[in-house]
């Protein structure tokens, strides 16, 4: 039977995503189909194996029945150590958000220790981590994006936001540039506003990002990305958020948002998006499970790039969750996913 290491946790701001992916992935998997292993990461990066039973795994409280270990980086080892033993492991579903999961370290030590990984390569993880070298990336592509800028901890802040205010009408979105499920994320309609939205931007992050607000349609493409094969489309979802704007509460609490599955676009507005998925898909080498987000403008249907989101959560609210209604579909998907990473 295949040895799975699930690692999750982690000291992003994304640590109860993280154990909740886990939860809702565990839950989902068969018995009998995987030696499963849950090895969770503290939001002090410590590091323990989970030794309860997986029916009893908790996100709040999973660390009290655990044990130290850790990912060896040798490759002699292939697996994970602990005080007692090595555990031999075949492959490393990475359920980390945030800063150390998505942002390509955690596939820089798995890369190190030769296991294989559901998640996307270093170098891709680390360009759709990070916002402002993604949008540079889509400009040198020639793919339509949102009008945005960079403000910076160094940068003088009343010319940037004479430029943007120059460039740009209101309202306006700022957001740190790492970082995902919309934490550190406003939109603001005034000068003062901008201003405070920075500040809680750059809390987060030496850079924010901001960006021109469009009026659209959000659409979002889950996708897993198989290199030997073609890539597996799962249904395109509209998201019509009840709140403000998409921000985490309406992601991750239940009647918050809306969700339009399969999304109610025409055939061509689907062919595009898939032209698009294709090209960004090769230019950031994605592997595992992704999810790249869209605009489809309300006033001429013009299709702009969004993000990538190179390991999408499966919270109890999330897209995902609601993408794959049963449980058998996450499991299905999942286990694809790691029978390509083992190839």
């Amino acid at each position: 039977m295949i040895n799975l290491c699930i690692l999750f946790g982690g000291s992003s701001n994304e640590y109860e995503v993280s154990c909740e992916t886990t939860k809702h992935i565990i839950d989902s998997f068969p018995e009998g189909e995987y030696n499963i292993y849950l090895l969770g990461l503290t939001q002090n990066n410590e590091w323990y194996l989970y030794n309860g039973l997986l029916k009893d795994f908790s996100p709040q409280s999973w660390i009290k029945t655990a044990e130290n270990a850790f990912i060896s980086p040798d490759s002699r080892h292939h697996g994970i150590i602990t005080g007692k033993k090595i555990i031999y492991i075949d492959v490393v579903y990475i359920a980390m958000h945030g800063a150390c999961g998505e942002d390509g370290a955690a596939a820089g030590l798995l890369e190190l220790a030769k296991i294989p990984f559901v998640g996307s390569s270093i170098l891709g993880s680390a360009i759709c981590y990070d916002k402002k070298y993604f949008k540079k990336y889509l400009t040198s592509m020639g793919l339509p994006q949102a009008n945005w800028l960079v403000i910076s901890q160094d940068d003088k802040l009343e010319e940037k936001i004479l430029s943007a205010e120059t460039n740009f009408n209101y309202p306006l979105f700022v957001k740190p540039s790492k970082g995902g499920s919309s934490i550190g994320v406003s939109k603001c309609y005034n000068k003062d506003e901008f201003y405070c939205a920075i500040e809680k931007a750059l809390f987060f992050d030496d850079y924010t990002i901001v960006e021109e607000y469009v009026e659209a349609f959000e659409i979002e493409c889950p996708i897993i990305c198989n290199k030997f094969q073609e890539n597996i489309y799962l249904p395109l979802l509209m998201v019509v958020p009840n709140n403000e704007f998409y921000d985490y509460h309406a992601k991750y609490t239940a009647g918050l948002s809306e969700y339009h599955i399969p999304a109610p676009i025409s055939a061509e507005e689907e062919r595009i998006i898939k032209c698009y998925n294709s090209s960004l898909i090769k230019e950031f080498s994605m592997t595992g499970i992704c999810r790249i987000d869209y605009f489809i403008l309300k006033k001429d249907r013009r299709i702009l790039v969004n993000e990538i989101n190179t390991q999408p959560g499966i919270a109890s609210d999330s897209n995902e969750k609601n993408i794959w209604k049963k449980d058998d579909s996450i499991f299905q998907s999942i286990d694809l996913a790691i029978k390509v990473a083992m190839k």
